[in-house]
């Protein structure tokens, strides 16, 4: 679909907002010329389907940032399995692969720190820096009280 390809040029062309979060445009005027370009009014799963098998045909590197919005459009009206399905080997389909890839990674760190913040477990490392200080406290005057010993055993205190 050529329509497609032509949108995403003149989306770079024009500097067209294609930022998935934005808060000012919500990328309003990309989006408006997508649905155009697979002749739907809202992207429902008919229209994301067409969408889908557009992007086989166009690669990512014309414009990146368009198509990592379009990939996430698609996720919100077909399943992860279904776009991978559609997408297959192409570069498209790897850029989406690499995406699921980048957001397993972050939610496992996000699973991390939250593992890490919790309250029990901030209670234990807590006690167990407390009880290596101690133990090292202990060693300390284990020591001192040696060489003190010594000392006095060469009246030197």
């Amino acid at each position: 679909m050529s329509d497609l390809a032509s949108v995403l040029s003149r989306a770079k062309a024009e500097h067209w907002c294609c930022r998935w979060g934005c808060t000012t445009c919500g990328s309003g005027q990309f989006r408006e010329a997508v649905l155009r370009a697979v002749d739907a009014v809202d992207l429902e799963r008919d229209s994301a389907l067409r969408l889908g098998r557009a992007l086989r045909d166009i690669s990512p590197e014309a414009h990146p940032d368009a198509s990592e919005f379009l990939l996430r459009w698609l996720g919100r009206e077909l399943n992860e399995a279904e776009i991978q399905e559609i997408l297959g080997e192409t570069s498209h389909g790897s850029l989406y692969r690499r995406m699921l890839a980048a957001r397993d990674q972050a939610n496992a760190r996000r699973a991390e720190y939250e593992r890490l913040n919790l309250p029990e477990y901030v209670a234990a490392q807590r006690a167990k820096k407390a009880a290596a200080r101690a133990e090292k406290h202990k060693q300390r005057l284990a020591e001192k009280a040696k060489r003190d010993a010594k000392l006095r055993a060469e009246g030197k205190i």
